[in-house]
């Protein structure tokens, strides 16, 4: 997905991988420690939120939904979202490359598809907005 994103001219691209091991303190529930359980998350590393993404492109489903749901809202809330959780003019696209809600697999009836995503991300989107008092689409 990174190569298709530099194809289209994207030059510094970025993995939600890649940007969730910068940012490990971002999704609660990775392996390396869960707050809610009163393990604390310590990297060593002071995070640096330079990133200044200009748009978000989803190409495939996430491997981890969560956090991909809870990076992305992130994201479209701020350019630096471990120091600011709202920035007004702050305005990226998001481009999925597949609207399909639902497909057929070898199971006997169909999947969700990357469209099932995007749903999810629209709906914690809006609530995420509502939470901060906001209620801008």
């Amino acid at each position: 997905a990174i190569h298709t994103a530099r194809k289209y001219g994207f030059t510094r691209a970025m993995a939600l991988s890649e940007y969730a091991r910068r940012h490990p303190t971002m999704n609660p529930f990775k392996k390396g420690g869960c707050e809610k359980d009163g393990k604390v998350i310590t990297t060593g590393i002071k995070e640096r939120w330079n990133e200044n993404f200009r748009a978000v492109l989803v190409f495939t489903d996430p491997q981890d939904f969560f956090e991909a749901l809870q990076i992305v809202t992130d994201v479209l809330l701020s350019s630096r979202p471990g120091e600011q959780e709202f920035e007004p003019s702050h305005r990226i696209p998001i481009v999925f490359s597949n609207p399909d809600l639902l497909w057929k697999t070898q199971y006997a009836h169909a999947r969700f598809g990357q469209g099932a995503f995007r749903l999810s991300l629209e709906a914690c989107y809006k609530a995420r907005m509502q939470a901060m008092g906001l209620n801008r689409e």
